[in-house]
């Protein structure tokens, strides 16, 4: 079984997969293939499923989740991963963000999602300052591709406006123009940035 992002450089993953079902061996050309993508629309769907691929599994998703994919298309009984009954202590959340999703893909466990938070403390910074590079650079596609590559780290603390606003620009990516991106960037970049401080505040978590 193959797990293919969609989103990656060089070569998408729409492309690997007409190459595994196209140009590869009989034995190989029909292992069963999960698109993992941050974009779950009808029209992403259907790419997915005309490129051969067989279901996909959308980021940021659960382990339970991912464990089901695997035993349906490869045949492997589920070890069934369950959920924990007994209640945990939901963490800190404030008015930008919700770690709701992080309590149940760590199973309440407090350092993991320490860890995941500093992750998107890390990245979301950098991603930004790269997308602000693009806009100035009038390369709005890859301002819309970066901001893809962040759309699983702000879904997996709640940021769901921000979500959307970043499904719509995907969906427009290849007609989008400026002066219609700028301002959904800036309305993000705001969230983020808003992100990151109340954050580090929950966490007291360091640069």
């Amino acid at each position: 079984m193959v797990l293919l992002d969609i989103s990656m450089p060089e070569m998408d993953g729409y492309e690997v997969a007409k190459i595994i079902r196209n140009d590869l061996q009989d034995e190989w050309n029909q292992i069963p293939i999960v698109a993992i993508t941050a974009n779950v629309s009808n029209s992403e769907v259907e790419k997915c499923h005309s490129a051969g691929m067989n279901d996909f599994i959308a980021k940021p998703f659960q382990i339970a989740e991912l464990v089901n994919k695997v035993a349906k298309h490869t045949g492997v009984e589920n070890a069934g991963i369950q959920q924990q009954d007994e209640q945990v202590e939901l963490p800190p959340s404030g008015s930008v963000t919700n770690l709701t999703y992080l309590l149940n893909f760590t199973e309440g466990n407090e350092e993991e999602i320490k860890k995941y938070v500093n992750i998107f403390l890390k990245r979301i910074p950098q991603s930004l300052i790269e997308a602000e590079h693009a806009l100035k650079n009038k390369e709005e596609g890859k301002v819309v591709s970066v901001l893809h590559s962040i759309k699983p780290l702000i879904g997996s603390v709640g940021m769901i406006d921000c979500e959307k606003i970043i499904t719509e620009l995907e969906l427009q990516k290849h007609a989008m123009k400026d002066n219609k991106l700028l301002p959904k960037f800036l309305t993000i970049r705001k969230q983020c940035l808003a992100a990151t401080e109340e954050l580090k505040m929950l966490y007291r978590l360091q640069d």
